[in-house]
């Protein structure tokens, strides 16, 4: 597998997710907890079915557990309104532990180890 396309991935449903979040703090002035965040998964993963198969599920939801910390921190005056993320900038993702990540020359391949 390959880092860049996960990222793309675990980018992608960020943004799906502060979308949702932007249109509950637009509608209500609240926003969304870490488990409504994680409820967004399981349509997710039936509209594209390569987070489902390419994407562990650990990192989505890692994702949601930094979008709802970042959405603490605003309510809670520590930081500024989450926004999206371009894929030119700073970039991480989370991985379950069983995960090994080979650095071969400048490319970056990660797979469960076994």
């Amino acid at each position: 597998m390959n880092l860049r396309s996960d990222l793309l991935r675990i980018q992608h449903f960020l943004h799906q997710a502060l979308n949702v979040c932007n249109q509950t703090y637009k509608e209500t002035g609240k926003g969304i907890s870490r488990s409504g965040l994680n409820t967004l998964l399981p349509k997710l993963k039936k509209e594209h079915e390569w987070l489902k198969t390419d994407v562990y599920s650990q990192s989505l939801q890692q994702t949601s557990l930094n979008l709802s910390r970042a959405f603490i921190n605003f309510f809670e005056k520590r930081a500024q309104y989450p926004k999206f993320k371009s894929k030119h900038g700073k970039q991480s993702v989370g991985f379950p532990r069983h995960v090994i990540i080979e650095v071969v020359k400048t490319i970056v391949n990660w797979s469960a180890a076994t």
